[in-house]
């Protein structure tokens, strides 16, 4: 007898997946979503390249298997959170303008954000210098800083990409794909003049006028 396969989020669940998934809903009747979509991540070893669990992914994964019918969620335990408040700092301020280009550049470096103060700088920087201001990305995220040195050039965000969390493999899929998902680029922080931004483009970059509004 062939066993059906259902598809959620890049992975292959089958019917005995998903009736483990169903035994350990019933076995902790009093876990909350986030709480289950780890177990289930430990269940299967479901991690990323860089072993950690697909959190993310596996609740949506989730969630969509029970909107299909296949399993029953619990009821969500928290309200609508409000919208996310910026906190102006001066490490997200402009900065001097700088006529250099690409060339000058010492080192430019694509560098993950981790959670706490370097997550809260790329909400804010993203918040005062893209046109759009901070909005929550759905899905898997990605979160990273461009920066030349340790001076701030930028910030990039994308989400549902599939991609596997490394910095290598963020360039890669600039170089492919042209344009990223969701770029902050504000030329009143760092003012490249326009062969810098043009070689900024061919990673991927888009400009953006003094606003951080995009001119694509």
């Amino acid at each position: 007898m062939l066993t059906r396969m259902h598809r959620y989020c890049g992975k292959a669940w089958s019917d005995e997946d998903i009736g483990r998934i169903r035994a350990l809903l019933e076995q902790e009747p009093r876990a909350n979503r986030a709480r289950l979509s780890r177990r289930v991540c430990e269940l299967f070893e479901w991690r990323s390249a860089n072993g950690r669990l697909k959190e993310m992914s596996c609740r949506v994964a989730m969630l969509k298997m029970h909107r299909d019918g296949l399993i029953d969620l619990p009821a969500p335990r928290w309200a609508r959170p409000r919208s996310y408040q910026v906190v102006a700092t001066s490490a997200g301020d402009p900065q001097p303008e700088w006529g250099g280009t690409v060339n000058d550049l010492g080192q430019l470096k694509v560098v993950p954000v981790a959670r706490g103060a370097p997550l809260r700088l790329w909400n804010e920087v993203v918040a005062r210098h893209h046109y759009l201001g901070y909005k929550m990305l759905p899905g898997a995220q990605l979160r990273y800083f461009i920066r030349d040195g340790e001076r701030l050039l930028g910030a990039d965000g994308l989400w549902g990409l599939g991609l596997e969390g490394s910095a290598a493999g963020y360039l890669h899929w600039l170089e492919q794909r042209g344009a990223s998902a969701g770029a902050a680029f504000n030329r009143g922080s760092v003012a490249l003049s326009d062969p810098a931004l043009d070689s900024l483009s061919q990673l991927g970059f888009q400009e953006f006028g003094d606003r951080g509004e995009t001119l694509a």
